[in-house]
């Protein structure tokens, strides 16, 4: 019988001792590797937010670097955007990371400053961080931080363009709403600590009236200016730089009859002597605005109780009956006023009719005999308004008509009460 040699192979991972060896030193040797190269990643991943973090030096080398210079910096410039962009959006949802939000701000201040294809796109970013950003007291420093630079950039920069730019634009809008952000700190009693920040901010506001004659031709921008001017006459007006023009006399807030807030909807921590003293600062219009605005968040006015729904008229009636008294009011807050109404008015069509009301001319012959030779107990609606009450109207019917999801809501505003 003949004898078959059959070949010895290594099959199913049957190695030699000295193979398995090799292949464990291998094995060690490529784990050292991937630690080595994972630490390199770590600090080259630190370097490189170190590198994407915008500073001064970086914006002025920019701005003094030639044309080809600039475009290789323009990668960086996108990079930096970017991650500002991602910075801003998730610290957006959290209040106690008011800090880095803040950082996130001044960043976007300062990267906006370069003479780049992506200025105006920083300044959109920056405007929207703004207006979507919770508000927090820790925020004041900052929005003076952010007041001075933006008013020294339009006073010594914007103007000396030949015709109006939207980077010009969208620089007034930014200063527009971060005056509004400081407003509401105000109203709260918030900036009262910060005379250091008010009296450095009053020299920036000086000579800002000037600017009107070069913007006399667009009246955003005009509204813009006299906006940021009232405002800013409001805030440094305890420092005695500014005359305090545009905000009224308190005695005929004092005077006004202070609506009862339900004892349910107190916080049961809040002093009522503190909350009084708080209401009585601000004027009747826009404590009725806020009065609405809560009772519409709090409660679907769809489904409303009959004692809830009465309620629920009392306050519109009570705001509506502010119009007597709109033109004295401040119109800073009659602007503030609007855009409470407004953000409510997309969802609900009462709120809506409301800004209608509040609008709308009385009709003499409707009214009682004892009123119709009485100017002050008639509205004469927006034809009695300041041109800057109807610019406003007009851009806040506009934002609720894109905001809005609802059919009747947009017809109501594009055509009015159908007969």
């Amino acid at each position: 019988m003949p004898i078959q040699k059959i070949s010895f192979t290594h099959r199913f991972g049957i190695i030699s001792s000295s193979y398995k060896q090799k292949i464990e030193k291998d094995v060690e040797q490529k784990s050292q590797e991937s630690d080595r190269s994972l630490s390199t990643n770590s600090s080259n991943h630190n370097k490189k937010h170190l590198l994407l973090e915008v500073t001064e030096e970086f914006v002025r080398d920019y701005n003094k670097a030639s044309a080809s210079e600039r475009i290789k910096q323009n990668e960086v410039i996108y990079r930096m955007l970017q991650r500002l962009k991602r910075k801003a959006t998730q610290l957006q949802m959290h209040t106690e990371r008011s800090m880095q939000l803040q950082m996130t701000w001044a960043e976007l201040c300062l990267l906006s400053q370069c003479k780049s294809s992506y200025q105006e796109e920083c300044l959109t970013t920056l405007y929207r961080a703004l207006v979507y950003s919770p508000l927090n007291m820790t925020q004041i420093p900052t929005l003076f931080f952010l007041s001075e630079t933006i008013l020294y950039w339009i006073k010594n920069d914007a103007i000396l363009e030949p015709f109006l730019t939207s980077t010009e634009l969208k620089l007034l809008k930014i200063a527009q709403i971060i005056f509004q952000l400081l407003y509401y700190h105000y109203l709260e009693g918030s900036t009262e600590p910060y005379e250091e920040l008010k009296i450095r901010l009053s020299s920036y506001l000086d000579g800002l009236e000037e600017c009107e004659s070069a913007y006399s031709s667009y009246p955003n921008a005009v509204w813009c200016i006299r906006y940021i001017e009232s405002v800013g006459s409001v805030l440094v007006a305890s420092v005695g730089k500014h005359a305090l023009s545009s905000r009224r006399n308190t005695s005929s807030v004092a005077n006004f009859p202070i609506p009862q807030i339900p004892p349910e909807d107190l916080d049961k921590t809040t002093n009522k002597s503190e909350l009084r003293t708080s209401v009585q600062e601000l004027s009747p219009i826009l404590w009725h605005s806020v009065n609405l605005w809560s009772f519409a968040k709090k409660y679907s006015t769809n489904s409303l109780t009959e004692t809830m729904n009465r309620s629920f008229n009392e306050i519109i009636l009570s705001l509506i009956n502010c119009r007597y008294e709109l033109l004295n009011e401040n119109w800073i807050d009659v602007v503030i006023t609007f855009q409470i109404l407004a953000d409510i008015a997309k969802t609900n069509v009462d709120i809506l009719e409301t800004i209608q009301l509040l609008a709308q001319s009385e009709s003499t012959t409707q009214l009682p005999v004892h009123k119709q030779t009485d100017n002050q107990m008639i509205s004469h609606g927006w034809r009695s308004w300041s041109w800057k009450l109807i610019v406003h109207l007009c851009e806040c019917l506009t934002s609720i008509c894109i905001g809005t999801e609802q059919a009747l809501i947009k017809r109501k505003i594009l055509f009015g009460n159908e007969t």
